[in-house]
């Protein structure tokens, strides 16, 4: 079995293990990707070796030998570069239980929904079940 929890209420279910999720909830996943801290660290060890090679030439040289010393590292660190990822992608994953149980979550999850440029969700069903959505909201206030 795999547990589940909301995100925003902290209710908890199980689910048997392959599902990909409960009947009713939602899985939000968020993903970011940002540069490599480790390709960054080489660029920037390139670079350092780069300026301390040149430093080592006469002044004069530098600026003819710089496309020559920067092949020199860029051959040099290719192995290496061959092995890191230029990017790194970080993902997180909430699940949220059926709104429709819950008017508060149903509040939330539509602010959230609002946020992001969806579309409200709507729940059809009877003027009782709608009443009660509007108690709990009546009560959070």
């Amino acid at each position: 079995m795999t547990e589940f929890e909301c995100a925003l209420s902290g209710e908890v279910t199980e689910a048997e293990t392959g599902t990909e999720i409960p009947l009713g909830w939602t899985r939000v996943t968020i993903e970011r990707r940002v540069p490599s801290y480790r390709w960054e660290e080489i660029q920037r060890g390139k670079a350092t070796m780069i300026q301390a090679s040149l430093t080592q030439l006469p002044e004069e040289a530098r600026e003819v030998m710089l496309p020559l010393v920067a092949l020199e590292m860029e051959a040099r660190f290719a192995a290496l570069e061959a092995t890191v990822e230029e990017w790194d992608t970080i993902t997180e994953v909430v699940y949220i239980s059926p709104p429709e149980r819950d008017g508060l979550v149903m509040n939330e999850y539509n602010q959230i929904r609002d946020k992001l440029g969806l579309d409200p969700l709507e729940i059809v069903g009877d003027e009782e079940e709608e009443e009660e959505l509007d108690d709990d909201l009546d009560e959070e206030e």
